[in-house]
């Protein structure tokens, strides 16, 4: 299955493409030495061993432990171009991972999926904010840290706004008092200095939320619906680009994590998931192409360097010359 994807995305590739292919392999097989799986690390730099070891057999067709030129080529004509529609990008995901060319994804090989789509710079702390499963994993890995406050600010948040968009505009007056009371009480636990369960967001910040809700309280106000969103995005960030980046490599949690997105995409529960399964379940997750996105960059930044394409605009206008190619 997979090299038949290989072999027809070959078709839709430009010849000026095909030919910086060419000249990459040449120039890393100097006198006709063979593309070792080293060399071939070389292009995949800004990737992870792991999903670099995910990736390899697409190469080594036969298993032989190098890489010709025809396999090459034709693997470069899968990873370096981008797919021309979702649904192209699902069958191509599929079809990587799906090793032993069986039609289904077994445990062992959703997990090489899953583990290359979190771990890639394109996948965001969102995708672990889903459900409450997801959550709890990563919840666990922020006791681990000591920072769980930090997740249980950003859902009562969540929730206090879902609370204030069951009413429509004449209704908000009428349950101030409900609105107010949800305020006060993730003011008081995460907010306010020396709060049981403080957050850590700027000081500025702090003193801002701090003047809406003591006005509120002391006028008998409806504080203001948005009043700790920008204490909320505060912490995602905080979350996202620190906390996020650590649990990507906690590989119990991690682990424990797959076994769950497993669950969830194996409808029938048999064991594995086929395309029918994986497709319905890649819809609610448009996220698992962010594996692709970022494979895709890494590969041509790679080849582009290896061919000898140095220079900026050259590497761009190749690109075009890609994309216009597969309009």
């Amino acid at each position: 299955m997979l090299h038949k994807e290989i072999e027809n995305k070959e078709t839709q590739v430009d010849n000026n493409l095909k030919d910086m292919f060419n000249t990459a392999y040449k120039r890393l097989t100097v006198g006709g030495e063979e593309m070792t799986k080293e060399k071939l690390k070389d292009l995949f730099d800004t990737i992870d061993e792991q999903t670099f070891e995910d990736i390899y057999c697409l190469f080594d067709w036969d298993g032989d432990g190098s890489v010709d030129a025809h396999e090459f080529i034709l693997t470069m004509c899968l990873l370096a171009t981008p797919a021309t529609s979702y649904e192209a990008e699902q069958d191509l995901l599929f079809a990587i991972f799906d090793n032993d060319g069986s039609g289904t994804i077994d445990k062992e090989e959703f997990g090489k999926m899953m583990k290359a789509t979190l771990r890639c710079k394109q996948t965001h702390l969102d995708f672990c904010l889903k459900n409450g499963e997801r959550q709890d994993t990563f919840r666990q890995h922020l006791e681990g840290e000591y920072s769980v406050e930090a997740i249980d600010f950003y859902q009562e948040v969540e929730d206090f706004r879902k609370f204030c968009q069951k009413f429509d505009e004449n209704e908000i007056e009428f349950h101030y008092q409900e609105i107010n009371k949800i305020a006060f009480q993730i003011y008081d636990n995460y907010i306010v200095q020396g709060a049981p369960s403080e957050v850590n967001i700027s000081g500025r910040e702090r003193v801002k939320v701090e003047v809406e809700i003591e006005a509120c309280r002391k006028n008998n106000n409806l504080v203001k619906l948005n009043v700790f969103d920008s204490g909320q995005l505060a912490i995602y960030k905080l979350l996202n680009q620190d906390t996020f980046e650590r649990f990507r490599h906690n590989d119990t949690l991690l682990d424990d994590m797959l076994a769950k997105l497993f669950r969830e995409a194996d409808v029938d529960d048999d064991g594995s998931i086929t395309v029918e399964e994986y497709k319905k379940w890649a819809a609610d997750n448009p996220e698992l192409t962010s594996f692709l996105k970022d494979l895709h960059k890494s590969t041509f930044a790679g080849i582009a360097k290896a061919a000898g394409l140095q220079r900026r605009k050259t590497i761009t206008n190749h690109r075009r010359t890609t994309q216009v190619s597969l309009l």
